[in-house]
């Protein structure tokens, strides 16, 4: 049926076949209940389990919900990425307003569970984009550091029409540089302090 065809091919990556289910009224939130190891799970959720990137920007866009958690651990879509290493799969759905914010059964943010699973650069982008996208609501006044709001900010951060880097990605270069400036400065005055 066309509830689990969606939750299928999303986990295969067929993304003609997601673009087909989601213009057939396809439920794209549907939940699978069969298969207890996967009961709960959304098409959303497998697309980024294995890390089929273009069916979850089809599916974003087709109103699946990136904030909608999974039954058994209570991962959301960014936390799974997150643990599988999916970078790619983790940077669309940021962009997608995916939440570092949530916590999953065992209290933990996807940032975290990307570190737990040894992910380190995975989780440095998640915590730098949330990052990067309050400090862009901040100086345009749109934000009071909500996650919510900064949530809803995803439309500011689609890609341009060059087809670059959202205004997001280009801050979170940005803070990396910044910050990795301020490593070296201390790193330069801690050096002049040795004998």
């Amino acid at each position: 049926n066309g509830r689990n065809g969606l939750w299928w091919a999303s986990k295969e990556g067929h993304t003609a076949v997601v673009k087909y289910l989601l213009g057939s009224d396809a439920l794209v939130n549907y939940q699978l209940h069969e298969q207890a190891e996967r009961a709960g799970t959304s098409a959303l959720h497998m697309a980024a389990a294995h890390g089929r990137n273009e069916c979850i920007t089809v599916l974003v866009q087709g109103g699946a919900d990136v904030a909608l958690t999974e039954w058994k651990a209570g991962n959301t879509a960014l936390h799974i990425s997150a643990a599988e290493g999916h970078e790619e799969a983790v940077r669309r759905l940021l962009d997608g307003g995916a939440d570092n914010t949530f916590t999953n059964n065992a209290g933990q943010r996807p940032s975290d569970v990307a570190t737990a699973a040894g992910h380190e650069r995975i989780a440095t982008l998640i915590v730098k984009y949330h990052e990067a996208v309050e400090e862009i609501m901040t100086e345009r006044g749109g934000t009071d550091g909500t996650s919510a709001q900064a949530a809803s900010a995803h439309h500011l951060i689609q890609m341009n029409s060059s087809g670059g880097p959202s205004i997001v990605w280009r801050r979170v270069e940005w803070i990396l540089r910044r910050g990795r400036l301020e490593e070296n400065r201390e790193g330069n005055r801690m050096g002049g302090m040795e004998c």
